[in-house]
């Protein structure tokens, strides 16, 4: 061997060194005992799946984001369905997206007989990159579907080419065409708070 030739080092699954010693936790939960009685106190109530505790949560949301109204779902998949059908995406329109999230983005997109489109990201966020969504956007463009992530918010243009205007499902919950689904995602939001994207 050469003294040019690089020395692959075994990986840990081959049976190699391990890079940590412990478990590197996808995201941590933030739950303290407030949060733990006001669940057993929802428990023992006659309301499990909707309710008062559910109108109170709404009310709360919308407050602290500075929204008219929101709208509580059972999870972020059928928040982001729920935003596509109210952008009105339907078959024959497309939605741009970024390729660097979880399936649900695309997947609400398809639920609506539309067509997601991915637009590249910018290497420096990791968001959708607004010159790659301007390239894309075509007559038959409805929405953009950004994705926040690491902290980063996603920077996109807020018209098309001809001037129309697009919804934009993802970012802002303050225009009556933008769409935020929310959810707590640890890679979507910087280590240890919350943001409100809008």
């Amino acid at each position: 061997m050469s003294a040019n030739t690089p020395v692959r080092e075994m990986l840990a699954v081959e049976g190699g060194e391990p890079v940590r010693d412990t478990l590197l936790p996808y995201g941590r939960q933030a739950i303290d005992e407030e949060d733990i009685q006001a669940v057993v106190e929802t428990l023992r109530s006659d309301w499990l799946t909707t309710g008062p505790k559910v109108d109170e949560f709404e009310e709360a949301f919308a407050a602290w984001v500075g929204a008219k109204h929101a709208i509580s779902f059972s999870s972020g998949t059928a928040a982001l369905h729920g935003a596509a059908f109210a952008a009105g995406l339907g078959p024959g329109d497309e939605a741009i997206t970024s390729p660097l999230t979880f399936a649900a983005t695309a997947n609400c997109v398809l639920y609506q007989g539309a067509t997601p489109v991915f637009a590249d990201v910018s290497p420096d966020t990791l968001t959708l990159d607004p010159e790659q969504v301007a390239f894309g956007i075509n007559s038959r463009t409805r929405a953009i579907l950004p994705v926040d992530y690491a902290g980063a918010i996603s920077r996109t243009p807020r018209r098309s080419r001809n001037r129309r205007r697009l919804s934009r499902v993802g970012r802002g919950v303050r225009r009556q065409t933008n769409w935020k689904p929310f959810a707590y995602d640890s890679v979507q939001l910087s280590p240890g708070k919350a943001h409100h994207y809008g």
